[in-house]
């Protein structure tokens, strides 16, 4: 993966670069380009590979909908890994979001963004109300400051091995957060591996798989108000992509900290 070009960037999340905000806020709001922002990271060497912009059906709110850029790292396009940490920027222009900057992970094998869950990392909300530039170079400097504990982490989810019936139970529980009650699936398929790098029982792989099949969709099940068969969809909202990946990581992390304490 490459870093993004503005081009590819308004093709993408035209929102990105809107030079107003909504007619809809209030005399205090700070209006800040997200582009101005965008080349903020640039100039502390973290480049956007990704970018998205919510679904809106009111045309008043076009162009000033809720948006997410992920960053990486220049030294990430050099080497390789299995991993790299990101930022994770999202926004908006309509009042429907803070700047909101948290740190997230790319595993290079499936092309999987996710974030990481904040009551282990931090999660940094500026309000538009009172916004400075300077907050913005301090959050990216926090969030750096992070990188090397959540490779620790990661590492840390690799040396945790998983019996089957352990791996079940983390699928159960994760299916709680990505389906409704009166929804109901298989859950060997949560755990079901789609390329031989993920075969394997440590934490970290059975995370992953987990991961992948909560938000790429393709997961059989059946309502059983209706008693219809359904395939679950791919996840695209910005929130919901957000939440659910935060979720997952944050029961990946009580999951270790409950077989290390055995």
């Amino acid at each position: 993966m490459k870093p993004l070009s503005n081009r590819e960037l308004k093709s993408l999340a035209p929102s990105i670069f809107a030079t107003s905000p909504s007619f809809e806020v209030s005399e205090k709001y700070a209006f800040i380009p997200t582009i101005e922002v965008v080349e903020m990271f640039r100039n502390s060497s973290w480049y956007p590979v990704e970018a998205k912009e919510s679904f809106v059906r009111l045309t008043h709110n076009q162009g000033y909908q809720k948006h997410l850029i992920r960053f990486r790292h220049i030294s990430d396009f050099l080497t390789e890994k299995e991993e790299a940490v990101e930022i994770v920027l999202t926004n908006s222009h309509n009042r429907t979001s803070s700047f909101i900057i948290q740190a997230g992970v790319f595993r290079f094998i499936c092309g999987n963004g996710l974030v990481v869950a904040n009551n282990i990392f931090e999660k940094i909300s500026i309000r538009h109300i009172g916004f400075k530039e300077v907050a913005v170079k301090e959050a990216i400097e926090r969030i750096v400051a992070n990188t090397d504990k959540i490779n620790e982490k990661i590492n840390l989810y690799k040396q945790i091995k998983l019996n089957y019936t352990e791996q079940l139970s983390l699928a159960k529980a994760a299916k709680d957060i990505r389906f409704k009650p009166y929804q109901e699936v298989d859950i060997y398929t949560l755990i079901q591996s789609h390329r031989k790098e993920d075969n394997g029982d440590d934490l970290w792989r059975v995370f992953n798989r987990l991961q992948e099949n909560a938000i790429r969709g393709g997961v059989k099940g059946k309502n059983i108000i209706t008693n219809r068969n359904f395939t679950s969809k791919p996840i695209k909202s910005i929130d919901s992509l957000i939440s659910i990946n935060e979720k997952l990581f944050d029961l990946t992390e009580r999951f270790a900290s409950i077989k290390l304490s055995a």
